[in-house]
């Protein structure tokens, strides 16, 4: 949808440089007109100035004449309300792919950040209304010191584009309950024909139920730890096709040694632990008894020899299959 809104704003000046270029042989005088026209005025917002100012203002450094009566005059007109129609045609269209877009949109400009353009998306995620013409702050004072506002001083000093996947910011509710919400954020300066930012156009994609869905996971994943952790007993678990250790708790930490992490890739394994059976045979992976159950052994408790770097335990074993 950026793309289209950049792209129409183009296609309208290009739409009123090639029908000047269409009247090269035609008219050459109309092809100069136009030409000096868009040469005076090369910005969408000068140009439309000039063309509404009506097609006698002849800009100044041309020696082309025209006057009512002038056959010339009339094709003007023409060529004029004709480029104004398609210009309003653009900006309709325009303004439907903004309102219409399944994400928030908002343009500010001035220091002050003030809203120029907002959709219907970026009004319903806040719950406000009427926000043209308004400071951010106005709109949301709860926001001051906040994330957003420090992303868009660095837009407008920099002229660069900012993509935060992960905006934290504190807003209001409706019942003026301040709600932490998460959003992934895209802020697009917009230059003059100078290189000067003048105005940021942001687009939003509210995330923050799966924030609070990766988050509860996150909860329940350290609570689990913490169970696990108050057991009397080690507790290793095991994925089953690589035999990569992905969980430990207290006690199996304690029993596998400060030399063991948890980042340690398997082929290293070796490095810092050896398992031995009771003739003090080591045991290859394929032996260890998480691996044999994981291929559907039932016999699984057995007593082995830890060997670590500093310490060497008989332990009992007990290992059980759990499905994916």
């Amino acid at each position: 949808h950026l793309t289209l809104f950049i792209a129409y704003i183009r296609s309208s000046i290009f739409w009123v440089k090639a029908h000047s270029e269409l009247f090269r042989d035609h008219d050459p005088s109309i092809h100069e007109y136009w030409s000096q026209m868009i040469a005076d005025e090369p910005s969408l917002e000068g140009f439309f100035r000039s063309i509404h100012s009506g097609a006698k203002k002849v800009p100044a450094n041309t020696n082309i004449q025209i006057h009512e009566g002038d056959p010339l005059y009339h094709k003007i007109i023409e060529e004029r309300d004709e480029t104004l129609k398609f210009l309003q045609l653009e900006k309709d269209r325009l303004a439907l792919v903004f309102d219409q877009a399944p994400f928030s949109i908002s343009l500010v400009v001035g220091p002050d950040y003030r809203y120029v353009l907002v959709n219907s998306a970026y009004s319903k995620m806040l719950g406000r209304e009427n926000l043209l013409g308004k400071t951010i702050l106005e709109v949301l004072p709860e926001v001051e010191g906040q994330e957003v506002l420090q992303e868009l001083d660095r837009v407008r000093a920099t002229g660069l584009p900012l993509v935060n996947d992960e905006v934290h910011l504190n807003i209001q509710n409706e019942y003026g309950i301040l709600e932490p919400r998460c959003f992934q954020i895209i802020h697009q300066p917009i230059l003059d024909g100078d290189g000067n930012v003048i105005g940021v156009l942001s687009l939003l994609v509210e995330t923050t139920d799966q924030f609070r869905s990766k988050q509860l996971i996150q909860d329940q994943k350290q609570w689990l730890e913490a169970v696990l952790d108050h057991l009397p007993v080690g507790l290793l678990m095991v994925e089953q096709q690589t035999g990569k250790i992905t969980l430990l708790n207290d006690l199996a930490k304690k029993l596998m040694g400060e030399d063991f992490s948890l980042e340690r890739p398997t082929r290293e394994y070796d490095e810092v632990f050896h398992l031995f059976n009771l003739d003090g045979k080591r045991l290859l992976f394929d032996e260890y008894p998480s691996t044999r159950v994981a291929k559907g052994e039932s016999d699984n408790d057995e007593v082995v020899r830890l060997v670590t770097l500093k310490d060497d335990f008989f332990v009992n074993v007990n290992s059980d299959f759990i499905p994916a």
